[in-house]
């Protein structure tokens, strides 16, 4: 069976963490506790700051701890940009886009993810001081990632497109195809059908005598034969 492995490269990117496995709420940066959602959210979602948002087998979630507009861009494997723009690509979907609050933002896959590399980007496109932000992602294998930082009002934010170089890259994830995680098993092998017995040799002596070869007549001269002519 093969498995997904995720390899991750980080930039610009302070702090990090692990949010437990059994954690169904996760607040902004600053927040000790975080509000519930009610009516509870569905199997298929997760329940942020009072927001139910969709879970899948890859999600990127976006918090922030001051009122404003800063915005989750993800770029799939095909160079495509998921964002409030263009909320789907690459199978994935943005689901929340918050203007005026403090997120969340999220990106998700409810099914499979294209192998490849996701570049994740946080752009403050409207605030208006310092703002602190938490990006949590649930990876393919299962992990939970967690990874914080700080944006601030940048006049580029307004017309910002998430790569590498861009000023507002936070990190980088790639999904590519692991290896067995166990050995393919033998064949398994039927029995061999038994030998029979192959009688001990005995001692030569004991071997019966073999029968005697007749006398064979010793070839003859070639002078010796009789002339052909004479045979008439």
């Amino acid at each position: 069976m093969r498995w997904f492995r995720l390899a991750t490269a980080m930039a610009l990117a302070s702090g990090a963490g692990c949010i437990p496995a059994d954690s169904n709420i996760v607040g902004p940066a600053t927040s000790a506790t975080s509000a519930t959602c009610t009516p509870a959210c569905g199997a298929a979602q997760r329940c942020v700051n009072g927001t139910c948002v969709g879970d899948g087998l890859f999600r990127f979630t976006l918090t922030w701890d001051q009122p404003g507009d800063v915005d989750l861009h993800v770029v799939v494997p095909s160079g495509s940009s998921i964002n409030y723009r263009t909320r789907s690509g690459g199978g994935g979907m943005l689901d929340r886009d918050d203007q005026v609050g403090r997120g969340p933002e999220n990106v998700f896959w409810n099914s499979t993810p294209p192998l490849g590399e996701y570049l994740v980007c946080v752009i403050p496109f409207a605030i208006t001081r310092p703002t602190n932000y938490v990006l949590d992602v649930r990876l393919p294998s299962g992990t939970l990632d967690r990874r914080a930082g700080t944006v601030n009002t940048d006049a580029r934010a307004s017309t910002a497109s998430c790569s590498r170089t861009s000023p507002f890259f936070v990190v980088a994830y790639t999904i590519a195809l692991g290896t067995p995680d166990a050995g393919i098993p033998d064949a398994p092998e039927g029995d061999a059908p038994a030998l029979p017995d192959v009688p001990a040799v005995t001692d030569a002596s004991a071997l019966p005598d073999l029968p005697e070869l007749a006398d064979l007549p010793l070839p003859v001269d070639a002078g010796d034969l009789p002339d052909a002519a004479a045979a008439d």
